[in-house]
């Protein structure tokens, strides 16, 4: 009877969710760890878990890959992108896990990348350009994108360890060919489309942690800001870089480039009435 009983309640849990979801807040979110020829990294699908769950509470529609390869991501910014275009409303991408830059683009690293020459990267990588060109095309009311990357390079040098944290990792040591154009550490400097804000877990050029509990300290300060009642993205995002810089004694600094002309809010002031 209890087992009963629990299963009802999971059932009514699962389709309120679906129930109460707010059909013009769409989000994506990717969260790649392991890794099939670059260092394996620990807490990039918590991450993703946590930051969906999170958005989930707020309403939004949540799309949540992880360990996703090349064609996965397509297949799932097509469909995302799609949505905007229907809805005209919220659009949300969240990416964690391996990121690296090559001529002035950065890329997304799926999980089977396998890039043994650096101009690999240009068809083995997701272009996050890609990404903002299509989410602008959507003409939609507000995208905010967070790219929680390791942004240093996990292919680079002959013999490299690739890793999302500062300290390194001995996993994932590769060789890789030098041929063609060289790829350099940390992710280039990106502008914010119209109506955009991109948010970094650091600074151009600078590597983000990995975190050694659950999260990675920028992940961990930003589900506790968005769930704050009655500030502005802006304002969330003035939080983490307070807290992460805290966490980390300064050595990580995260970044936004934005654009937006009206205030989002994840958590609306609530109105008190007159009289209470």
């Amino acid at each position: 009877m209890r087992i009963f009983q629990f299963l009802i309640c999971f059932m009514l849990v699962s389709s309120a969710n679906d129930i109460y979801a707010d059909d013009s807040k769409d989000a994506l979110i990717i969260g790649n760890g392991r890794y099939l020829h670059a260092a394996v990294l620990k807490n990039p699908v918590n991450d993703a878990l946590d930051i969906a769950r999170t958005l989930k509470k707020l309403d939004f529609k949540v799309r949540l890959l992880t360990d996703a390869s090349k064609d996965e991501i397509e297949t799932a910014v097509e469909e995302f992108i799609a949505n905007l275009k229907n809805n005209k409303g919220t659009g949300l991408f969240y990416y964690a896990g391996h990121g690296s830059q090559l001529e002035g683009d950065n890329y997304l690293i799926p999980v089977d990348t396998n890039v043994e020459e650096e101009a690999e990267l240009k068809y083995k990588g997701f272009k996050i350009t890609k990404l903002l060109d299509e989410m602008k095309k959507a003409n939609n009311e507000t995208n905010i994108i967070i790219l929680d990357a390791c942004r240093d390079n996990p292919f680079a040098g002959d013999f490299q360890t690739a890793s999302r944290s500062l300290t390194g990792s001995e996993e994932g040591i590769r060789a890789l060919k030098r041929k063609g154009p060289k790829l350099n550490s940390g992710l280039s400097k990106l502008d914010a489309p119209p109506n955009t804000l991109l948010a970094y877990a650091t600074a151009p050029g600078k590597v983000a942690k990995d975190g050694v509990s659950r999260n990675s300290p920028y992940t961990t300060m930003l589900i506790e800001a968005i769930q704050k009642e009655g500030i502005t993205v802006e304002q969330v995002f003035k939080e983490v870089r307070s807290k992460v810089l805290e966490v980390t004694n300064g050595e990580q600094v995260p970044w936004e480039s934005s654009s937006l002309v009206s205030d989002f809010y994840f958590v609306e002031k609530r109105e008190i009435p007159v009289g209470w």
